[in-house]
């Protein structure tokens, strides 16, 4: 069985630089090159691919809450996924509109 990711919405992509720019004001650890954000594509089974406007390192819980209210209060979707090798992964998708 296959699991299909949500289509990305282009009124979120088109925000991604404002997107980005808030989550730097946040954490000093956003991954936002291409060549970054690769790894986070998929699982790791490569079960799920979606390519991530962003990749957010955070350092404490502080920044996880402060980067999930940034993303509640500016309508992007949050994927939390556990990789292959266990450990919790969490990246920035365009959320599809409701």
């Amino acid at each position: 069985m296959s699991l299909v990711m949500p289509k990305p919405d282009e009124a979120t992509l088109l925000k991604s630089s404002s997107i980005i720019n808030g989550l730097k004001k946040i954490s000093k650890h956003v991954l936002s090159e291409e060549e970054e954000k690769a790894v986070y594509e998929t699982d790791g089974l490569s079960i799920h691919r979606q390519k991530p406007i962003a990749v957010v390192l955070p350092e404490n819980t502080k920044e996880v809450s402060q980067i999930l209210k940034y993303c509640f209060d500016n309508n992007v979707k949050v994927y939390l996924l556990i990789t292959y090798c266990l450990f919790l992964k969490g990246y920035l998708a365009p959320n599809p509109k409701k």
